[in-house]
């Protein structure tokens, strides 16, 4: 989401930083991902039923790179906004405090 504000983005990356870390998310995406691997390693499953796994595959790894790519946008807004406060005269500086 490109129209975010800067601390917008600070705070959809802290967001997504506390719910990937998360122990109940991590265990599911490690147990989904254990079982769509199986089910693909498994000689007994059909082809078109692969075709399907390896789809929810790719689609549930895509998500979680999708919560990545936000908390890298988040980083790269801190160092933006740290930036902007250098660049900053003293004055500026302490009235954008107070706002």
């Amino acid at each position: 989401m490109s129209n975010l504000n800067l601390y917008d983005q600070v705070k959809r990356g802290e967001d997504a930083r506390q719910l990937l870390k998360h122990p109940l998310l991590v265990e599911s995406w490690q147990h989904y991902d254990a079982v769509l691997v199986a089910l693909l390693a498994d000689p007994g499953t059909d082809r078109d039923k692969a075709v399907e796994v390896r789809g929810w595959l790719i689609a549930a790894r895509k998500a979680r790179s999708h919560l990545e790519r936000i908390i890298k946008d988040g980083i790269v807004a801190v160092e933006e906004i740290k930036q902007e406060e250098r660049r900053k005269s003293v004055p500026q500086r302490i009235r954008s405090a107070f706002r």
